[in-house]
């Protein structure tokens, strides 16, 4: 097997990924040596995983294909969050719909979970309880997991990219599953990626974003609603510092603190006050000083420099957190959190960490993805508990990682 290596990994500060968002600085900040990130928070469509500035890793929620890494063979999922001790030297996570990738340190990268589509990159279909490498991809700086497709970028700005492919989400220039990684066709300088259901956007590093995959709602910004099995440009659109996406819709965040949205518009998850779909960017007018960004199944989420967090679109299950069950085209402050540090959305839940690394959760809680010990949804945050220490799992993977 063919091994991909990027050289030494040279890691920026900050990396974007579906449906996660961690602090960002409005300036160009390239770290000289990689630590662990800002203590951040991942959701996946309903389960989530959080890592602390110590590099302690945490778990909840849905753990039907063994999403959590936890080594539970009763695959009962977690009400709390449950530390995995054995997962060490982790700089990043990112959550699929049942799978979980993790980024280490040393540009490796892990997975585990539901392998149906091969979305764990480790040359079989077969799912994993604990984490296993990817072994022919190294000195990887940045991941981001889609649906069912997962996509890797090398620390030379390559991207590579694998699991389902029916849509050309891996923009391999075709539409065949992949099991191991293959390369994004015409990409270079690439330093971050975000993945929805069923496309994938790339991040350039002059600022220009690039997507490729399905395209029925105008979800790639090309001003089309053709798919595309390689990359386009997205138009109208520079000076991106970090991209995010739903299940069809995409977002941008610019270096001025603006949002731009396309893509699927019915419940209002572009924010710009319509419920109408968008083929190209459009501004959201309604909120500015943005410093991150992330998006659910249908609902999009903004943390401002003030540390207070704003959502708008599908609001069926509380996932706003306003209070309310009603759907907003605007953007909504979620109240009663300050201080929020990192943001990430799942299918019907929102999750926030704040400075102190105390964890939020609000929205659908029915396989315990709040983390409050409980399965009842909540239209306001409360608190993600840990569970007692003594109750942490251990995997067993021939040591740590």
């Amino acid at each position: 097997m063919r091994k991909i290596s990027f050289g030494s990994p040279q890691y920026t500060c900050f990396h974007y990924f579906c449906c996660t968002a961690v602090l960002f600085s409005l300036f160009t900040m390239p770290c000289v040596s990689f630590a662990y990130e800002k203590s951040k928070v991942s959701a996946g469509w309903m389960h989530n995983f959080s890592l602390e500035s110590d590099g302690t890793v945490y778990a909840w929620g849905s753990d039907d294909e063994g999403q959590l890494g936890d080594n539970d063979k009763n695959k009962k999922g977690k009400k709390k969050r449950v530390g995995i001790d054995a997962l060490t030297d982790v700089a990043d996570i990112a959550c699929g719909f049942q799978y979980t990738v993790a980024l280490k340190l040393d540009g490796t990268v892990w997975a585990w979970g539901d392998n149906m589509n091969g979305q764990l990159g480790n040359g079989t279909n077969t799912d994993n309880d604990t984490p296993v490498q990817i072994n022919n991809l190294s000195n990887v700086t940045a991941i981001a997991c889609g649906g069912f497709h997962t996509v890797a970028v090398g620390s030379d700005g390559t991207v590579w990219s694998w699991g389902e492919n029916v849509n050309g989400q891996l923009g391999d220039g075709t539409n065949t599953k992949r099991n191991t990684p293959v390369q994004v066709r015409g990409l270079s300088n690439v330093t971050a990626v975000a993945c929805g259901r069923a496309h994938t956007v790339a991040l350039r590093n002059n600022g220009v974003v690039w997507a490729w995959g399905l395209n029925t709602y105008g979800q790639l910004g090309d001003g089309t609603v053709v798919s595309k099995m390689t990359p386009v440009q997205v138009v109208n659109l520079s000076d991106i510092i970090a991209v995010a996406c739903g299940r069809v819709h995409t977002i941008a965040l610019r270096s001025d603190g603006t949002v731009w949205t396309w893509g699927y518009n019915e419940n209002g998850e572009l924010g710009d006050g319509t419920t109408t779909n968008r083929e190209v960017p459009s501004q959201i007018t309604g909120i500015f000083d943005v410093i991150a960004i992330a998006c659910g199944q249908y609902h999009s989420m903004a943390l401002k420099s003030d540390g207070t967090v704003w959502t708008w679109g599908k609001n069926d299950n509380g996932q706003l957190g306003d209070d309310t069950y009603t759907k907003s085209t605007d953007p909504v402050q979620v109240g009663g959190i300050n201080n929020i540090i990192s943001i990430a959305g799942g299918l019907m839940h929102s999750i926030a960490m704040n400075s102190d690394e105390t964890v939020w959760a609000w929205g659908l809680n029915n396989y315990g993805q709040l983390g409050d010990g409980t399965n009842e949804d909540k239209k306001t945050p409360v608190i993600s508990e840990k569970e007692k220490k003594e109750k942490k799992q251990k995997i067993t993977n021939g040591g740590k990682l």
